[in-house]
């Protein structure tokens, strides 16, 4: 979505947006791999979540991902209220959507499950960065190739 497009969103008649059938972002989309979280950061909406916690099959993410491709998108943040190193699945589904033609891949993390080589031969299965975030701090990025931050 171009700086033209995002504008045009904000001044859009809001009942056009909020519809049953709402316009589906055309470059970049974020995937709830699962909604559990090992942290109970102040900032974070999670902690009001009243959804029961889980994660979403293989088969979703993978039928999500393709679907999202044929619609043009081309980068996935693979995060929203979850924290995504908790899902033991996420190298495959990084993996997956790279297969697919994703140019992008990225998650938004507490960096508690990162380990020292979040983007390399670790939990991270290689994704460019990952945003980590701590009550009180600024998002960092970690640098998969050094693992500094």
């Amino acid at each position: 979505m171009d700086l033209q497009e995002r504008v045009r969103l904000k001044k859009a008649d809001r009942n056009e947006l909020y519809t049953e059938t709402p316009p589906f972002p055309t470059t970049n989309f974020l995937l709830e791999l699962s909604n559990a979280c090992n942290h109970a950061c102040l900032f974070c909406a999670h902690q009001k979540m009243k959804r029961k916690v889980g994660k979403m099959s293989g088969e979703m993410v993978e039928s999500v991902l393709r679907q999202a491709y044929d619609l043009g998108a081309r980068e996935v943040g693979m995060y929203a209220t979850g924290e995504p190193f908790l899902v033991p699945e996420l190298p495959e589904y990084i993996r997956l959507a790279k297969d697919m033609g994703y140019t992008y891949v990225y998650l938004t993390s507490n960096g508690s499950l990162a380990g020292a080589d979040p983007g390399g031969g670790g939990r991270g299965g290689g994704q460019r960065e990952v945003l980590r975030q701590r009550a009180g701090a600024e998002a960092v990025r970690v640098h998969p190739r050094s693992g500094r931050f």
